[in-house]
């Protein structure tokens, strides 16, 4: 799948250094990553690499066309955090299509630029499909894919819960209330170690290049209690708490 394979591989030109912290979280405009916290790096049709400061603006991030780096041909483009690295890890973004309703919302997690690799949960917002893929040695599968009713309008929380080999993919409206929630396990007998996260855009199945996504939130933390017992210890929970206390 070229896409994919371009959102996930455009994380492995890099050498990033990856902190310790155990969480974070950006709003855009009180919490915002400091000077080399995070990059956006972009991927156009050729292959070719372009590496910017994000870009932000009236407390969102802005992903996609007329941002830093980011031509009329990109194929896709990511936020990524390079203070932060987990192997049990949550990521979530709030994101709401900007352009065309054609575009890839992607989130990241246990990215690594040596072996190739990272785990990935998105939705197709022109298609209405939650995917979950993996990607190892430059080379992404899809392992599990779904179709969501989505909601006509408003934002979405995209979340990737990964513990051990368990990975999760939530999607929740703009009121926290749950749209879809798909899990798989990871049967590669390699599951991935501990790595970077981050945000991205891709094109969708039925992408037109004119992509652009906004991010209103960003947040990753450390799991450290057993998957079993974060999940129902309320762990969607708190997600859906955090949809609709950023709401309002």
């Amino acid at each position: 799948m070229p896409r994919m394979l371009a959102s996930s591989a455009l994380i492995f030109a890099l050498t990033i250094s990856a902190g310790h912290a155990s969480s974070l979280e950006y709003d855009f405009e009180t919490t915002l990553p400091g000077p080399g916290d995070a990059i956006t790096v972009s991927f156009d049709a050729q292959g070719d690499v372009a590496i910017g400061d994000p870009t932000i603006m009236n407390g969102l991030l802005f992903l996609g066309a007329g941002s830093d780096g980011f031509g009329a041909d990109a194929v896709s483009q990511s936020f990524l955090v390079n203070v932060f690295s987990g192997r049990n890890v949550s990521v979530s973004a709030d994101i709401d299509a900007a352009g065309d309703s054609d575009d890839e919302a992607l989130v990241f997690a246990r990215a690594d630029f040596d072996s190739q690799s990272a785990y990935t949960a998105g939705v197709d917002l022109g298609t209405g499909t939650l995917f979950i893929s993996r990607s190892a040695g430059g080379v992404s599968e899809r392992l599990l894919e779904s179709t969501v009713a989505l909601p006509g309008e408003g934002p979405l929380n995209l979340t990737l819960t990964v513990i051990d080999d368990l990975l999760t993919a939530t999607l929740l409206d703009s009121f926290g209330m749950m749209i879809a929630m798909e899990t798989i396990e990871d049967l590669s007998g390699a599951t991935l170690g501990a790595g970077l996260t981050g945000v991205g855009i891709g094109f969708g199945a039925a992408g037109t290049g004119e992509i652009a996504l906004t991010i209103d939130s960003y947040a990753a933390e450390v799991i450290p209690l057993p998957g079993a017992v974060w999940l129902l210890s309320g762990g969607v929970g708190l997600l859906a708490a955090r949809a609709r206390r950023r709401k309002g």
